[in-house]
């Protein structure tokens, strides 16, 4: 019997060990909008996954720039931080948080295993970009786009650092 009570008791703090098994980078509620504006920026034009945080993603809900500048600072954080040295901070606008962010649909990811968590079936984002010769082209790309964000939402511009990298115009 008391066995069985051991066995019981260890399964128990198993369960609840496993479901505290993370970190999500989250953004801080208690700094300014342009902060996390600039932290949305980076994120989105970094590498980030900020697919789900437009208009038909599954985290764009509440639309806000806290709620998307803390889906795209976990995404960066999540797919950068082990094999880049990546950190949570983003001048300041972001923490850590070992108490999961995700509501309904949308799911921030844990670990970088996690990273397509909200992807559902392609979708094509419009991106315009200032060629080197100064004029400007509309393209499509297929699929989810790292910085899919849009750069209309932020008021930037997309160019190539090279063929296969996009960053915004003023990094």
């Amino acid at each position: 019997m008391a066995t069985r009570l051991l066995l019981l008791l260890l399964l128990l703090l198993g369960m609840s060990l496993k479901g505290s098994e993370g970190a999500w980078c989250v953004c801080r509620r208690d700094v300014a909008e342009a902060a996390l504006q600039k932290a949305l920026d980076y994120a989105c034009g970094h590498g980030a996954d900020c697919a789900p945080v437009t208009p038909s993603g599954s985290c764009y809900s509440p639309n806000n720039v806290a709620a998307h500048c803390s889906y795209a600072a976990n995404s960066y954080f999540q797919r950068n931080s082990q094999a880049k040295g990546a950190t949570c901070d983003f001048g300041g606008a972001a923490t850590l948080s070992s108490t999961d962010p995700s509501s309904g649909t949308c799911k921030y990811p844990a670990t970088a295993r996690d990273k397509h968590r909200n992807r559902h079936g392609g979708c094509r984002h419009r991106h315009r970009y200032k060629h080197e010769h100064e004029h400007e082209h509309e393209h499509f790309f297929p699929g989810l786009c790292n910085c899919s964000h849009g750069y209309a939402d932020h008021g930037r511009d997309l160019r190539y650092a090279d063929r296969r990298r996009r960053v915004w115009a003023d990094d």
